[in-house]
């Protein structure tokens, strides 16, 4: 009777974590730690919803827009950049022309603006485009950032490794889409509770594009593509960890790779370029 109730709990065990408790689709908690109950899920980003009422679900924004997390309404949906439009007047999300660039949730046509280190030119007919300067160029290119090798720390932190611009580029203005990690090498080292994240810093502000938790974690070698509003204007990568510890990586070396465009960079000593030259 006893081995027959044993058997009866481990089924029931089994069974329950089989059925591991998730939210609904396109939510999530913002701490794991909370109960496992709807009441603390909210709508991812990209999404809208309220779920504490019975039956909701997490609607997607219309295309070309985005919402922050926890958007309770489609009100929360707005353009993402290069796009604009009134979506509270049923406008759609349109681009902006001849190449400008909107910061996310623009309205008119008069938020696109010429981007950092372009100057804007007119034709005949009133028409503006935007160009790169006289003696400078625009390119298309996988831009090189070198990981500091043997991991030490140069932020007053401490706990911070910063990933540097090849200086050749340190001068132009860079559009990225995808960050390349597939030959970084190093790993995190900490307690159970430290958090390791390599971020990105745009015009927009900081962006987390990995995070891991745990005592040793190796640090990513993949392909992460930033999001599409994501991006303009990037300025820096770095490696970070939370709580604070000085030594909080080791071995980090090899290098990481931006797919993106460089705007505008200057000619090399004793070249020069007309406005507009992409070479």
């Amino acid at each position: 009777m006893v081995g027959q109730f044993t058997i009866y709990l481990l089924f029931l065990f089994c069974l329950s974590a089989s059925h591991a408790w998730n939210c609904p689709p396109n939510s999530q908690k913002n701490n794991p730690n909370l109960p496992n109950d709807v009441a603390y899920c909210y709508c991812k980003p990209g999404y809208w919803g309220d779920l504490t009422v019975p039956g909701a679900t997490c609607m997607q924004c219309p295309p070309n827009t985005t919402s922050t997390g926890m958007s309770l309404s489609s009100e929360s949906c707005h353009c993402i950049s290069f796009f604009f439009g009134d979506l509270q007047h049923g406008e759609t999300c349109k681009p902006c022309p001849n190449g400008k660039f909107s910061r996310p949730g623009s309205r008119f046509v008069t938020n696109c603006t010429c981007l950092n280190g372009m100057d804007e030119y007119g034709d005949e007919f009133n028409v503006t485009t935007c160009l790169c300067p006289a003696n400078t160029f625009r390119t298309e290119t996988y831009l090189n950032m070198s990981g500091l090798l043997g991991g030490n720390p140069i932020s007053d932190r401490g706990n911070t490794i910063e990933l540097s611009l090849d200086k050749k580029y340190k001068n132009g203005y860079i559009i990225a889409t995808t960050i390349d990690t597939r030959q970084l090498q190093g790993r995190g080292s900490g307690s159970y509770s430290t958090k390791y994240y390599l971020r990105a810093e745009d015009d927009l502000g900081v962006l987390d594009l990995w995070s891991a938790s745990g005592s040793n974690v190796n640090l990513p070698r993949l392909l992460l593509p930033l999001p599409r509003d994501r991006g303009v204007g990037l300025k820096r990568l770095y490696l970070d960890s939370s709580p604070y510890q000085y030594w909080s990586f080791t071995g980090v070396g090899g290098s990481v790779s931006v797919l993106g465009s460089a705007v505008c960079l200057a000619c090399p000593e004793g070249k020069y370029s007309l406005a507009g030259d992409s070479s």
